[in-house]
């Protein structure tokens, strides 16, 4: 498993808390450029002009761009695997926690677009001990998916999926924000509903009748 210390760039950034005021607002200056430029096509300067933020008082929060990428993607990774463990942890079927898991993660993702706009687009170009943390994270993720339904299938809820159909799933969960629009007809639980129907219409074993 990879390393969870802290990297040199991120204790020296850690002179402020990350909650400051000051840090939030570059943060939330970051996510709105990223989303809106991509990564490599935003500057220091441009978070900094956005946050209206002095150069110098800019570098004393933050001395990479990488990091806040890091920060932003990491978070909403986070968000979904602390849910995932909790809810692969009920008393329930297999089968409705995995439902469970598909409506939690596409409404988590939804109602943070802008952010996963950034992780699927952006994540790649993290680089060293932050893109190994950041796949572990990833693996970690769709651990805990393969454990669940794992136990459908050894329990008789869900048919046999190749590994290669489950990260289908994932990616199907994890894809509505290219045409998700809030304040739409249907919001970010109701999507996942849908999302969770389809794919258990194809993953739940058949019915057994009676005599079988």
């Amino acid at each position: 498993m990879a390393s969870t210390q802290p990297s040199e760039n991120t204790q020296r950034a850690g002179k402020t808390p990350k909650g400051s005021k000051t840090r939030l607002r570059i943060r939330e200056a970051a996510i709105e450029l990223f989303a809106q430029n991509g990564f490599y096509a935003t500057s220091l300067s441009d978070i900094g002009e956005r946050a209206s933020i002095q150069r110098g008082a800019l570098y004393y929060h933050i001395q990479a761009k990488e990091e806040l990428l890091f920060e932003i993607v990491s978070e909403i990774v986070e968000a979904v695997l602390e849910q995932g463990r909790t809810i692969a942890g009920e008393p329930l079927p297999a089968a409705e926690r995995f439902r469970r898991m598909i409506v939690f993660q596409t409404q988590a993702l939804l109602d943070r677009r802008d952010q996963l706009i950034i992780y699927m687009r952006d994540g790649y170009a993290l680089t060293g001990e932050r893109r190994e943390r950041f796949r572990q994270m990833q693996a970690d993720v769709e651990a805990i998916w393969a454990s669940v339904l794992h136990e459908g299938q050894e329990a008789g809820e869900m048919r046999q999926v190749d590994p290669a159909g489950l990260k289908s799933i994932i990616l199907l969960v994890n894809s509505p924000y290219a045409w998700f629009h809030p304040g739409g007809r249907l919001d970010s639980t109701e999507v996942g509903e849908i999302i969770a129907d389809l794919v258990l219409r194809g993953i739940e074993a058949p019915s057994k009748t009676p005599g079988e």
